[in-house]
């Protein structure tokens, strides 16, 4: 799906380039609840990273949604920072 980029969590780390890891995304005034409406997905916690080019600038952002409520575990955050991260991912 896609958002404005000003938009909900992704739209955030797109305009920040900052990771986020919010444990319970209803709660988040961030959350935009579109994409649970759609789809009947029920989004608990969610993991967001900016996706950097070469440049060194922020051109888009990926999440990482669940089901359940809590913080992401180390291993996944870091499995998802090393697919989109600056060192790792070249757009």
């Amino acid at each position: 799906m896609r958002f404005p980029s000003d938009r909900g969590i992704a739209g955030h780390v797109f305009t920040t380039g900052v990771t986020i890891d919010i444990p319970d995304a209803q709660v988040d005034s961030r959350f935009n609840p579109e994409f649970d409406e759609e789809t009947g997905f029920v989004t608990r916690s969610v993991l967001c990273v900016p996706v950097i080019n070469k440049r060194g600038e922020v051109i888009g952002a990926s999440q990482a949604l669940s089901r359940t409520t809590g913080p992401y575990h180390l291993r996944r955050r870091i499995t998802l920072k090393s697919v989109h991260g600056r060192d790792l991912f070249r757009a």
